[in-house]
């Protein structure tokens, strides 16, 4: 993502986890999925993050997941997403990657 946040932190990259968080914003798509919006913990650049909807007994669509030990399948009360920060902004180090941006950080999500 590119929108240019005046809180961004144009820290160093390095490929790390953050504590989980909140989304800033959950919205749906015409097509019954969601667009969830979040800052990165680390370098609090913002990311997107589009889930197309997902009915049980897809093919090839494992259970949701949650950090810790515990998984959240569907009709759970709460879902998880794993996001990568993808800032689109520059982090010195970051290893060359096409198609890849963000400072390295990736952290769960949950409503």
């Amino acid at each position: 993502m590119t929108d240019r946040d005046p809180r961004h932190d144009p820290c160093a990259w390095a490929d790390g986890t953050a504590e989980p968080g909140r989304p800033d914003a959950v919205l749906p798509r015409p097509d019954g999925g969601l667009v969830v919006r979040a800052h990165c913990p680390r370098c609090h650049g913002p990311t997107v993050k589009r889930i197309p909807r997902i009915l049980p007994g897809d093919k090839g669509v494992d259970e949701a997941e949650q950090p810790g030990d515990t998984a959240k399948g569907a009709g759970s009360e709460q879902a998880w997403v794993l996001f990568f920060c993808e800032c689109g902004r520059p982090h010195l180090g970051r290893p060359p990657a096409e198609g890849r941006y963000g400072c390295g950080t990736s952290w769960w999500v949950s409503r």
